[in-house]
């Protein structure tokens, strides 16, 4: 994951923010940046590996079997590009294709890892999530992009198309994306190394399981910014909307996560509902202020806000990683939950009062057109 989003420089975002300026070179635009975020995933990929005695001595066994080294570079280039794939389909506003390609995806990799982990052991698991990625990589660009681009040919391509507005664009979305993620990809790091394996197989499912909650307001934000960079003079309505839509589906998922989150991690196994209910409650609660920064963030990069983009994951982060290392000695696997918790309500306090500008210009328009109905009656 880490080497797949190294690679996508951002790409991603500058295209749901500059496809619709493309006109007639759409499908080169797209082109170019699989081109560019494929080829940098196999240089990265690679070197990763070669380093492997370096960075990551407990995963050295990867070179004893070639086979397992092509696979890692194979997959981790596949996953790079079915992401900015997902990204395209945004753009073109046409999400059930994304939403297709999901459940294909999601029933695939169930479907192998029965089979591929029974062989292969961890490298079975690893490899069932790769080859699903491939294949939905090879439906999308051989099935589903033509049917919405007919003129669409999967041809490496480099074209100028690819603008210094665009990467300006890109990699300042790329560095807050990327602080915005640090938590994700470090506190596991944190924790095993501070409470051992076994604890930090519990936090990690705990975290996984609250991930869900995280798919709605992150979802609802990139519709938000799909939308607003078509239509920018409807940010207020399409935010108020994004809002509510937050707010219909995080609150009752919430209160399930908190009545029943215990049981569910029951499907686990004993110990996993007994060490990891505490920390599944606190995070299903940060979900709330989570919302609040990420249609924060969506607003932020329809406006081009950059500065505010990076700021706002840069204090996420630090808060996030500095109170888990403080906490997790006196609250053990629940430090870091608090530490998130936290670190999302600050933030969200700071930026609520520029939400709230934003959503009433929508109640300030609907005054506005009361009072021209009453003076025209």
């Amino acid at each position: 994951a880490l080497v797949s989003y190294v690679a996508s420089l951002g790409l991603g975002m500058g295209l749901i923010r500059f496809l619709t300026d493309a006109r007639g070179s759409v499908a080169a635009l797209i082109n170019s940046c699989f081109t560019i975020t494929g080829f940098i995933a196999l240089i990265l990929s690679t070197i990763f590996l070669a380093g492997l005695p370096l960075w990551s001595p407990a995963m050295s066994f990867v070179w004893d079997n070639p086979g397992f080294a092509v696979a890692f570079v194979i997959f981790a280039t596949a996953s790079s590009l079915y992401g900015l794939l997902s990204e395209v389909f945004v753009d073109l506003r046409r999400t059930e294709f994304l939403l297709v390609q999901g459940i294909f995806f999601g029933l695939l990799k169930l479907g192998l890892v029965v089979v591929l982990a029974g062989l292969f052991e961890a490298f079975g698991i690893f490899a069932s999530w790769g080859l699903a990625a491939t294949a939905m990589l090879g439906l999308g660009l051989l099935l589903f992009l033509p049917r919405l681009l007919p003129a669409y040919r999967p041809v490496p391509t480099l074209r100028r198309q690819v603008s210094s507005e665009m990467i300006h664009f890109s990699f300042a979305n790329y560095v807050g994306t990327g602080l915005w993620s640090a938590p994700s990809w470090l506190l596991p790091l944190l924790v095993v190394n501070m409470l051992g394996s076994e604890v930090n197989a519990y936090f990690y499912l705990s975290w996984a399981m609250a991930s869900l909650l995280f798919v709605i307001p992150l979802s609802a934000a990139t519709s938000l910014f799909a939308e607003g960079s078509h239509q920018k003079g409807y940010l207020a309505r399409d935010a108020m909307r994004s809002l509510k839509l937050i707010l219909v589906l995080l609150l009752p998922a919430i209160a399930v996560m908190v009545v029943a989150g215990d049981k569910l991690l029951l499907l686990f196994g004993r110990e996993y509902s007994l060490n990891g209910a505490k920390l599944l409650w606190v995070l299903a609660l940060s979900a709330l202020p989570f919302s609040v920064n990420t249609l924060y963030l969506g607003i932020a990069r329809v406006r081009k806000r950059l500065r505010a983009i990076i700021l706002v994951a840069m204090a996420m982060t630090t808060g996030t990683l500095g109170l888990s290392y403080i906490l997790i000695p006196h609250l053990g696997i629940s430090g870091p939950g608090v530490g998130w918790l936290v670190s999302q309500s600050v933030v969200a306090l700071a930026v609520l009062p520029k939400i709230i500008g934003v959503l009433r210009t929508v109640s300030d328009a609907g005054i506005t057109r009361l009072d021209g109905m009453t003076e025209k009656g």
